[in-house]
Protein backbone atom coordinates (compact mmCIF):
# COMPACT_ATOMS: atom_id res chain seq x y z
CA UNK A 1 0.00 0.00 0.00
CA UNK A 2 2.81 2.42 0.91
CA UNK A 3 4.70 1.70 -2.54
CA UNK A 4 1.11 2.48 -4.21
CA UNK A 5 0.74 5.84 -2.64
CA UNK A 6 4.30 6.52 -3.72
CA UNK A 7 3.56 5.83 -7.00
CA UNK A 8 0.32 7.85 -6.93
CA UNK A 9 2.82 10.55 -5.63
CA UNK A 10 4.44 10.39 -9.19
CA UNK A 11 0.67 10.76 -11.24
CA UNK A 12 0.91 6.96 -12.06
CA UNK A 13 -2.34 6.07 -10.10
CA UNK A 14 -4.82 8.23 -8.14
CA UNK A 15 -4.26 9.00 -4.73
CA UNK A 16 -8.23 7.12 -4.03
CA UNK A 17 -7.28 4.11 -6.22
CA UNK A 18 -4.16 3.75 -4.11
CA UNK A 19 -5.67 4.34 -0.52
CA UNK A 20 -8.69 2.18 -1.79
CA UNK A 21 -9.10 -0.97 -0.53
CA UNK A 22 -10.57 -2.01 -4.16
CA UNK A 23 -7.38 -1.30 -5.45
CA UNK A 24 -5.55 -4.39 -3.22
CA UNK A 25 -8.55 -6.70 -3.87
CA UNK A 26 -9.98 -5.35 -7.35
CA UNK A 27 -11.50 -9.09 -9.14
CA UNK A 28 -9.92 -9.77 -12.66
CA UNK A 29 -12.26 -9.08 -15.08
CA UNK A 30 -12.48 -10.69 -18.43
CA UNK A 31 -10.87 -9.14 -21.87
CA UNK A 32 -14.72 -8.27 -22.48
CA UNK A 33 -14.77 -6.11 -18.95
CA UNK A 34 -12.13 -4.49 -19.36
CA UNK A 35 -11.63 -1.26 -20.96
CA UNK A 36 -8.64 -0.38 -23.70
CA UNK A 37 -5.74 1.89 -22.37
CA UNK A 38 -4.83 5.04 -24.18
CA UNK A 39 -1.95 4.12 -25.78
CA UNK A 40 0.72 7.14 -26.45
CA UNK A 41 2.62 6.52 -29.36
CA UNK A 42 6.39 6.48 -29.22
CA UNK A 43 8.19 10.22 -30.02
CA UNK A 44 10.65 9.38 -32.88
CA UNK A 45 13.87 11.24 -33.17
CA UNK A 46 12.78 14.09 -34.99
CA UNK A 47 9.64 14.54 -31.96
CA UNK A 48 11.54 13.93 -29.31
CA UNK A 49 11.72 16.47 -26.83
CA UNK A 50 14.57 15.32 -24.19
CA UNK A 51 15.30 17.69 -21.34
CA UNK A 52 18.47 17.05 -20.47
CA UNK A 53 20.52 15.00 -18.25
CA UNK A 54 18.60 13.67 -15.39
CA UNK A 55 14.72 15.64 -15.88
CA UNK A 56 13.12 12.86 -14.34
CA UNK A 57 14.28 14.13 -11.07
CA UNK A 58 11.52 16.47 -12.27
CA UNK A 59 8.91 14.00 -10.64
CA UNK A 60 11.33 11.73 -8.31
CA UNK A 61 14.05 13.13 -5.91
CA UNK A 62 15.94 11.54 -2.95
CA UNK A 63 13.16 12.10 -0.34
CA UNK A 64 11.05 9.99 -2.52
CA UNK A 65 13.49 7.58 -3.07
CA UNK A 66 14.44 7.35 0.20
CA UNK A 67 10.46 6.67 1.25
CA UNK A 68 10.34 4.29 -1.07
CA UNK A 69 13.48 2.51 -0.57
CA UNK A 70 14.69 3.24 3.03
CA UNK A 71 16.82 0.15 3.75
CA UNK A 72 19.00 0.44 0.33
CA UNK A 73 22.81 0.11 0.60
CA UNK A 74 25.20 3.13 0.26
CA UNK A 75 26.15 1.20 -3.59
CA UNK A 76 22.41 2.56 -4.33
CA UNK A 77 22.18 5.80 -3.31
CA UNK A 78 19.98 8.08 -5.41
CA UNK A 79 22.75 10.03 -6.77
CA UNK A 80 24.58 7.50 -8.23
CA UNK A 81 21.69 6.48 -10.01
CA UNK A 82 21.44 10.33 -11.21
CA UNK A 83 24.45 10.01 -12.47
CA UNK A 84 24.54 7.23 -14.44
CA UNK A 85 21.23 8.26 -15.81
CA UNK A 86 23.12 11.13 -17.17
CA UNK A 87 25.16 9.08 -19.21
CA UNK A 88 22.04 7.96 -20.60
CA UNK A 89 20.21 11.00 -21.53
CA UNK A 90 16.95 9.61 -22.95
CA UNK A 91 16.22 7.32 -19.95
CA UNK A 92 12.89 8.73 -18.16
CA UNK A 93 13.64 11.94 -20.45
CA UNK A 94 11.11 11.81 -23.91
CA UNK A 95 9.46 14.74 -22.85
CA UNK A 96 5.99 13.09 -22.24
CA UNK A 97 5.97 12.88 -18.81
CA UNK A 98 3.16 9.99 -18.58
CA UNK A 99 5.88 7.67 -19.95
CA UNK A 100 8.61 9.16 -18.45
CA UNK A 101 7.25 8.26 -15.22
CA UNK A 102 6.27 5.11 -16.46
CA UNK A 103 9.96 4.00 -17.54
CA UNK A 104 11.41 5.12 -14.44
CA UNK A 105 8.54 3.05 -12.31
CA UNK A 106 8.77 -0.17 -14.40
CA UNK A 107 12.87 0.43 -13.81
CA UNK A 108 12.63 0.64 -9.88
CA UNK A 109 10.22 -1.68 -9.53
CA UNK A 110 12.78 -4.42 -11.43
CA UNK A 111 16.01 -3.33 -10.23
CA UNK A 112 13.89 -3.14 -6.28
CA UNK A 113 12.59 -6.80 -7.01
CA UNK A 114 16.29 -8.34 -8.21
CA UNK A 115 17.92 -6.50 -5.54
CA UNK A 116 15.48 -7.03 -2.54
CA UNK A 117 14.88 -3.19 -2.25
CA UNK A 118 18.37 -2.37 -2.90
CA UNK A 119 19.75 -4.09 0.12
CA UNK A 120 21.98 -6.86 -1.89
CA UNK A 121 24.43 -5.72 -3.69
CA UNK A 122 25.29 -9.74 -4.77
CA UNK A 123 22.69 -12.60 -4.97
CA UNK A 124 22.44 -14.21 -1.57
CA UNK A 125 23.45 -17.39 -2.81
CA UNK A 126 26.27 -16.45 -3.89
CA UNK A 127 28.32 -18.96 -2.50
CA UNK A 128 26.11 -22.42 -3.34
CA UNK A 129 27.44 -24.42 -6.15
CA UNK A 130 25.07 -23.42 -8.58
CA UNK A 131 26.54 -19.70 -9.37
CA UNK A 132 29.74 -21.35 -10.38
CA UNK A 133 27.57 -22.73 -13.09
CA UNK A 134 27.30 -19.26 -14.68
CA UNK A 135 30.04 -19.36 -16.98
CA UNK A 136 29.36 -20.34 -20.47
CA UNK A 137 33.08 -20.72 -21.99
CA UNK A 138 31.65 -21.17 -25.69
CA UNK A 139 32.70 -17.68 -26.65
CA UNK A 140 33.83 -15.69 -23.57
CA UNK A 141 35.88 -17.84 -21.53
CA UNK A 142 35.51 -17.29 -17.66
CA UNK A 143 38.48 -15.59 -15.86
CA UNK A 144 40.21 -17.77 -13.73
CA UNK A 145 38.80 -17.84 -10.13
CA UNK A 146 36.19 -14.87 -11.01
CA UNK A 147 32.33 -15.62 -10.72
CA UNK A 148 29.61 -14.35 -12.52
CA UNK A 149 26.51 -14.74 -10.05
CA UNK A 150 24.25 -11.75 -9.54
CA UNK A 151 25.23 -8.04 -8.91
CA UNK A 152 23.82 -4.68 -9.03
CA UNK A 153 20.29 -3.47 -9.05
CA UNK A 154 19.84 -5.72 -11.98
CA UNK A 155 21.92 -8.97 -10.70
CA UNK A 156 23.63 -8.46 -13.68
CA UNK A 157 24.34 -12.70 -14.43
CA UNK A 158 26.70 -14.90 -16.24
CA UNK A 159 29.90 -14.20 -17.91
CA UNK A 160 28.54 -13.04 -21.24
CA UNK A 161 26.62 -10.71 -19.91
CA UNK A 162 29.29 -9.41 -17.98
CA UNK A 163 31.41 -9.33 -21.08
CA UNK A 164 28.98 -7.21 -22.58
CA UNK A 165 28.00 -4.84 -20.44
CA UNK A 166 31.52 -4.47 -19.72
CA UNK A 167 32.09 -3.82 -23.57
CA UNK A 168 29.16 -0.97 -23.36
CA UNK A 169 30.91 0.80 -20.45
CA UNK A 170 34.10 0.78 -21.36
CA UNK A 171 35.31 -1.69 -18.24
CA UNK A 172 36.62 -5.10 -17.87
CA UNK A 173 33.69 -6.69 -16.51
CA UNK A 174 34.80 -10.23 -17.18
CA UNK A 175 38.10 -9.92 -15.61
CA UNK A 176 36.52 -7.84 -12.73
CA UNK A 177 33.47 -9.00 -12.18
CA UNK A 178 33.29 -7.89 -8.45
CA UNK A 179 33.04 -3.48 -9.74
CA UNK A 180 29.46 -3.77 -10.26
CA UNK A 181 28.90 -4.95 -5.98
CA UNK A 182 31.32 -2.02 -5.13
CA UNK A 183 31.42 0.86 -7.93
CA UNK A 184 28.16 2.48 -7.19
CA UNK A 185 28.29 4.07 -11.15
CA UNK A 186 28.84 0.83 -12.56
CA UNK A 187 26.15 -0.93 -10.52
CA UNK A 188 23.96 1.97 -11.86
CA UNK A 189 24.92 1.86 -15.79
CA UNK A 190 24.86 -1.92 -15.49
CA UNK A 191 21.18 -1.80 -14.95
CA UNK A 192 20.30 0.82 -17.10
Amino acid sequence: MKFASVIASMGLLSVAAAQSEDYVQSPVQSPEQQSSPEVTPCPTEATSSSQGPSSFARFFDQERFHEMFPDAVELYNFDGLVNAADKYTEFANTGNDTNDKRELAAFLAQTAHESDNFKAPEEYARNTYTVWQYCDNTTYPCAPGRRYHGRGPIQLSWNYNYYNAGKALGIDLLDNPDIVANDTAVTWMTAL
